[in-house]
């Protein structure tokens, strides 16, 4: 068993008119794929980096590019991102499973290859670095930047966002955890950092309606395991809600609800439960108010007419 250290930088469209919908909202269009090869002890073994020319998002979104450095030059330069899968799923080989910093890759390459027609079957287990780290090293319930990782683990930083250099940084990090262990014991790990991740079965002809499904507004609490039901949904993107629930034993959460175009036009939903925290909780009234505020506004104008 190899172990593919994973990271990707992904140009997004200038503009919301600009974004493909068909077959799906494609937010980003992969641009670098970095990775870096590990043996079974997770030791170095090999690296991979290439360039992408894109095919949708042809200019760097201004903020992309102040990010990551990549012009529109290199772009050009680039390769197309079928030329570039393949390289690097033959680099990959048989048998591996992938290693990532964050939640946002897998799901953007998921939507990568559907955009190419690709069978998303080929990726393989999939382990978010993140969660084994703060079970082993911050044991602090929330997610960690790469860069404060390898302060933390005492490695000097490679220079972020560049798809190869953040590999690199995540591959360093790997060799300060047991990842024998956390691999083991991932779901766990997974459910300290993420303590509900729930993917629906269903298919939404409308996002109103996987929002009415009592699958997605209902959890168990981790305390009590009793149910609870989430309030209003705010709306953060189109295809992102935001909501808060308490239990009746006082636990408080945080909720959030990701919806995918899948290629029928249908919709699924992903919804993600955290221990509710200040930012947390900052953040949506942060939302409700602002969401309030144009309640209101409507209804002044609505009064006017």
């Amino acid at each position: 068993m190899k172990y593919i250290v994973l990271d990707m930088e992904w140009n997004q469209p200038r503009h919301a008119m600009a974004a493909i919908r068909n077959p799906l909202y494609l937010k980003g269009e992969i641009i670098q794929i970095g990775a870096v090869k590990l043996d079974e002890k997770f030791r170095t073994l090999d690296t991979f980096n290439v360039m992408i020319s894109p095919k949708y998002y042809t200019k760097m979104h201004s903020k992309v590019a102040e990010l990551t450095m990549i012009s529109n030059q290199d772009l050009k330069n680039g390769i197309p991102f079928l030329k570039a899968f393949d390289m690097f799923s033959r680099w990959c080989g048989d048998d591996f499973c992938i290693l990532t910093w964050g939640w946002d890759d897998i799901p953007m390459l998921e939507d990568n290859l559907t955009i190419y027609n690709i069978d998303k079957k080929w990726i393989p287990d999939t382990y978010n670095i993140q969660p084994i780290f703060d079970v082993q090293i911050t044991k602090s319930g929330k997610q960690c930047a790469l860069s404060t990782a390898m302060e933390l683990v005492g490695e000097p930083p490679f220079e972020a966002h560049d798809a190869l250099n953040d590999a690199l940084s995540t591959a360093c990090v790997c060799r300060h955890l047991d990842m024998e262990s956390g691999i083991k014991n991932y779901i766990q790990c997974k459910r300290r950092l993420v303590p509900d991740s729930y993917n629906s079965p269903c298919e939404y002809k409308f996002c109103r309606d996987a929002k009415a499904d009592k699958n997605i507004n209902t959890f168990k609490c981790h305390k009590c395991s009793e149910t609870v039901d989430t309030s209003g949904w705010i709306s953060q993107k189109p295809d992102r809600y935001l909501a808060k629930g308490i239990c009746k034993c006082g636990e408080e959460y945080f909720i959030k609800v990701r919806f995918r175009k899948n290629e029928n036009k249908t919709y699924r939903a992903n919804r993600t439960v955290y221990p509710m925290n200040d930012e947390h909780r900052d953040y949506y009234d942060r939302k409700y108010a602002e969401k309030e505020a144009k309640r209101n506004k409507r209804l002044e104008a609505a009064a006017n007419i």
